[in-house]
């Protein structure tokens, strides 16, 4: 019985909470007058109070101004409130550049948001079918869809359910039937302009040719993505967590390391959720929009990518970002600056500041303590007041563990440092040498040796935020 099959649908899936409010979207057709019975039926069952919507997309002229008489003398029957919109979806996917189906889609379910939001509703129940779900599903894979595109129309995605999803068009039919619901015919339903409709008219029929069980087996097939596709996208949502630098709404940026660490499979799942964030949705990313930027990742110099949507990838050897538009380029180090010793200078535009501090009696350090950004130099052999600046065409020092002088730009090649981060680098000099290439290298000249008596500790620190 369809009854059975409605609530053991709600259940497994967790659709309803007792009190809880349920809009109804309600066309008129066989599928939305079925739910909304069953809804009505069971809303005492269920603990849920009910609240319909009709939207009104002006395509067919007196039959669409007769479709919505029709539902609000069936709602009235019910004794229940409705809601009725109005909307020229052929104007609207003009004025957008849209297709008609896709226009009237857009608005239909941005209306059920509002309508949520201005209710208190806390679920929209539409009137999705299992034939509905195979024909979406044959349709994505007839265009290219990866698994999250194959799971077909989903039970349950945020405030939408669909109740109807497991049931077939021809029960619906009976039960309205049965119910003595006599649903609005929408002709178009019947024109082969639209793929949908020559994927039910056509397409099938053929494909019964060859297993006459065919909507069973791919409804099976759907199901059993679904679950493959969940468990993918739970361990994907992790993954993007442990990766993530940075989640706002205009930017996102993933740790490469981090990234280039996950199971290959999960990758691909992780820059979806990445550009879903900043874009919003996923329409127009194809697989081959993943792939390049998988070939792209954790190569030594900065590339950029563009996907559908304005969205602007740009990969360094540190980061992923996906961001809305073109990328603001970080501004170089521009002028020079005193460092005092002892003291500090603060470099805005790199975000970071360089301390000096005079340290006179050798014994007294670990020079083995040294890294990147502290570094211990010779105090008797640098000036008492340093220059610091950025890069400069013709650059050169002599990197300490290495015999003789190095262009500073084939220094940054050998070191893997990005293009777009090298005017954001530092560079000490005395008296006009280069003493540390900061946060990478100091001079051989300027080292610390065994005669050594005074020490001069260079420290580098980010800026907070």
């Amino acid at each position: 019985m369809i009854e059975q099959k409605f609530l053991d649908t709600i259940r497994e899936y967790k659709m309803f909470n007792p009190s809880e409010k349920v809009l109804v979207g309600v066309s008129g057709g066989a599928d939305s007058i079925a739910l909304l019975q069953l809804l009505a039926d069971f809303r005492v069952e269920l603990g849920i109070t009910l609240h319909v919507v009709h939207i009104n997309h002006m395509l067919r002229g007196d039959d669409s101004d007769a479709d919505e008489r029709y539902v609000q003398q069936l709602v009235k029957s019910f004794s229940l409130p409705i809601t009725v919109e109005r909307f020229n979806a052929r104007d609207y996917a003009e004025k957008n550049k849209q297709g008609i189906e896709e226009a009237a889609r857009d608005f239909r379910y941005s209306f059920y948001e509002k309508m949520a939001r201005d209710t208190g509703a806390q679920k929209v129940a539409l009137g999705h079918n299992a034939d509905d779900n195979i024909e979406t599903f044959i349709m994505r894979l007839l265009r290219g869809s990866g698994t999250a595109g194959l799971i077909g129309i989903p039970p349950i995605r945020g405030k939408i359910v669909r109740p109807l999803i497991l049931i077939w068009r021809r029960d619906v039919d009976r039960f309205c039937a049965l119910k003595k619901l006599v649903p609005r015919i929408d002709y178009t339903n019947y024109e082969t302009i639209y793929l949908r409709n020559r994927i039910r008219l056509k397409l099938i029929p053929q494909l019964k040719v060859f297993n006459n069980n065919i909507n069973e087996v791919l409804l099976n097939t759907i199901l059993l993505l679904t679950q493959d596709n969940l468990f993918l996208l739970l361990q994907a949502e992790e993954a993007f967590k442990a990766v993530c630098k940075k989640n706002t709404p205009e930017e996102v940026v993933l740790k490469t390391g981090k990234f280039l660490e996950l199971a290959e499979p999960i990758r691909g799942h992780v820059l979806r959720q990445a550009i879903q964030a900043v874009k919003g949705d996923l329409k127009e990313i194809a697989h081959i929009h993943i792939q390049d930027i998988l070939k792209l990742a954790g190569q030594t110099e900065a590339k950029e990518a563009h996907l559908p949507g304005g969205i602007t990838v740009v990969l360094t050897k540190d980061n992923i970002t996906l961001l809305q538009g073109k990328p603001v380029l970080p501004q170089g180090i521009t002028g020079e600056f005193d460092l005092h010793i002892p003291g500090q200078v603060v470099l805005e535009a790199a975000g970071v500041r360089l301390i000096a501090k005079p340290i006179n009696i050798v014994n007294n350090i670990d020079i083995a303590s040294a890294t990147d950004k502290k570094v211990y130099l010779n105090f008797d052999r640098v000036a008492r007041i340093l220059k610091v600046r950025g890069r400069r065409s013709g650059d050169k020092f002599n990197p300490l563990g290495i015999s003789g002088t190095k262009k500073l730009q084939d220094f940054f090649v050998d070191e893997k440092v990005p293009q777009e981060e090298r005017d954001q680098v530092p560079i000490v000099l005395s008296e006009g040498r280069i003493v540390w290439v900061a946060g990478l290298r100091i001079s051989e000249e300027f080292k610390v040796t065994p005669a050594t008596r005074r020490v001069l500790e260079l420290r580098l620190e980010e800026l907070k935020a």
